[in-house]
């Protein structure tokens, strides 16, 4: 799911679902855990990837790591065991392809000792292809304060092609975005994609992760501007632009904005705007 307020704009978590992995806490159980599932190659066929390596990991708050491992059969199957369950870990399989990483969504363990995953689709990989879509993207501005103004962003990135997009080298990343001028105090908050491998360069986000098609991946981010007013750069095309302001006397301008009333969030009140699709090129303002 994604940051809670998300939803105040897009009307519900099925819009922004996967940016925070939550997990029901698991069932201790006396005997030992079988958990099944297919890894499938995400051409047009789907077919089975044989051979392949599947791993089922355990992530507690304080560590965690590979429980069991093995290789998958001429069906793309894999089977794996888990000896016991811990009531406070985090269980996910995954695989590697190309040298790119892909976890399954996190498994509820079922009581009688078996769990079957979702499969897991993975893809030739490329630094070439169509451009990356910017599906959505969400600005929670607070008013001013003595170090400039906080902006919290979350956006949604789809790939619409047949290959994981890959970065040809560390000057070329996957994709870009525009931020507004000034930002100050970047820092990557909850999201699909390492921190580590998202880097502000002047104003611009430059993303190095791999980026796979199927459901958008998620970040989220926040920064602080200088002012009383908010230029937003559309340097893309975006499918769905969402801007919450504190300030709801603020006047937001530059799009046919639907206005979709104040809501309290964080126990604040906040004027909520909703408006796309947007052209690159289209300048928007907040006042």
């Amino acid at each position: 799911m994604s940051p809670w307020w998300a939803h105040s704009v897009w009307g519900g978590p099925g819009a922004w679902s996967g940016a925070i992995l939550l997990c029901t806490p698991l069932p201790l159980l006396g005997q030992a855990i079988t958990i099944t599932g297919r890894i499938l190659h995400g051409g047009l066929d789907h077919r089975p990837v044989t051979r392949q390596w599947a791993v089922i990991h355990e992530l507690r708050p304080e560590g965690g790591g590979a429980v069991d491992s093995t290789r998958t059969d001429r069906g793309g199957r894999y089977r794996l065991r888990l000896a016991r369950v811990d009531t406070g870990a985090l269980y996910l399989v995954g695989t590697t392809y190309q040298d790119v990483g892909y976890f399954s969504p996190p498994l509820r363990v079922e009581p009688w000792g078996r769990t079957e995953a979702a499969p897991l689709v993975v893809y030739d990989t490329s630094s070439a292809g169509p451009a990356l879509q910017l599906e959505r993207r969400l600005l929670m501005l607070f008013r001013s304060r003595g170090r400039g103004r906080p902006v919290r962003e979350v956006i949604a990135i789809s790939n619409p092609g047949d290959h994981a997009r890959i970065a040809s080298d560390s000057l070329h990343p996957v994709w870009t975005l525009l931020l507004p001028s000034g930002v100050t105090g970047w820092e990557v908050r909850e999201g699909d994609i390492s921190p580590e491998t998202m880097w502000l360069v002047g104003d611009t986000i430059k993303i190095f992760a791999p980026i796979w098609p199927g459901p958008p991946r998620q970040a989220s981010y926040e920064y602080a501007l200088a002012g009383s007013s908010v230029r937003i750069p559309v340097d893309q095309w975006t499918g769905g632009l969402g801007i919450l302001v504190e300030d709801t006397t603020a006047v937001v301008s530059g799009a046919p904005f639907d206005t979709l009333g104040v809501q309290q969030l964080e126990g604040r009140r906040f004027a909520a705007y909703r408006t796309g699709p947007l052209r690159a090129g289209s300048r928007l303002s907040v006042k």
